[in-house]
């Protein structure tokens, strides 16, 4: 054994005797990760738009012209996305699908290292937003309730737009899981907290890494990346014990 495992052996014990909380290093950790996701060049190529929904009216616009979407949205609370889309897209065929369970965050939120926001905030007292089209479909619950039924029976037909806004880790990650088969090349994907690093872009990097996904940055807003949107350009999968690339 070197010196320097001897050192690291000996870091390891010191940590994990100490009382020090993980949750002031977490998102030290994470935003100096997000310090190298934007250097790496991730971002790049991407338009600047003024505000989320000039971050939508951009990526609709650039759809085309009169095409049907497939629209699912995680994380609804009053339904102000989800009610842009619905108005943006007259198409007959399209489909808007909002996961919520409105009863507000099912955990405390930790934004940051210091303030979080506790079980129950964004509640609508369980009632869904009151848009009145046909086309719109509320599924209510938690998501680890109901995305595995909602997977069993769901057939896309168009183009599919992917709105993350559950702010929490643990229901950004699992929504990405379950959504998994469907996240093919041209899928995009929005972020509404990408600027939580430990909460959506960690999300997404774990995704990432785990199910073998890339993405390239359509636009994002705010100050920090705060709303960021993708495409997803490549998935991989494994077959007969070798991987395999498919992109569109």
């Amino acid at each position: 054994m070197t010196l320097l495992d001897r050192w690291y052996i000996a870091l390891k014990r010191l940590i994990l005797a100490s009382r020090f909380p993980s949750r002031l290093l977490d998102p030290v950790t994470q935003l100096l990760k997000m310090g190298e996701f934007v250097r790496a060049g991730n971002l790049r190529g991407s338009i600047r738009a003024a505000g989320r929904y000039q971050l939508y009216a951009r990526i609709h616009g650039d759809l085309p012209a009169g095409s049907p979407i497939d629209y699912l949205e995680f994380g609804v609370f009053q339904g102000a996305s989800i009610r842009w889309w619905v108005e943006a897209n007259r198409h007959p065929e399209s489909r808007f699908y909002g996961f919520d369970t409105f009863e507000g965050l099912p955990e405390a939120w930790r934004q940051n290292a210091t303030h979080a926001l506790p079980a129950g905030h964004f509640s609508t007292r369980g009632v869904p937003p009151d848009i009145d089209d046909s086309r719109v479909q509320w599924v209510k619950g938690m998501f680890q309730d109901t995305l595995e039924g909602f997977a069993a029976t769901y057939r896309p037909r168009n183009r599919l737009i992917v709105h993350l806004d559950a702010d929490l880790y643990s229901s950004t990650l699992f929504a990405l899981a379950a959504m998994n088969r469907f996240l093919a090349p041209g899928t995009i994907l929005i972020f509404d907290e990408f600027d939580s690093v430990t909460g959506e872009f960690r999300a997404l990097c774990d995704y990432a890494a785990s199910f073998r996904k890339k993405f390239a940055a359509l636009g994002h807003c705010g100050e920090f990346y705060e709303q960021v949107a993708f495409v997803v350009v490549e998935s991989v999968q494994w077959q007969h014990g070798r991987s395999a690339s498919h992109a569109r």
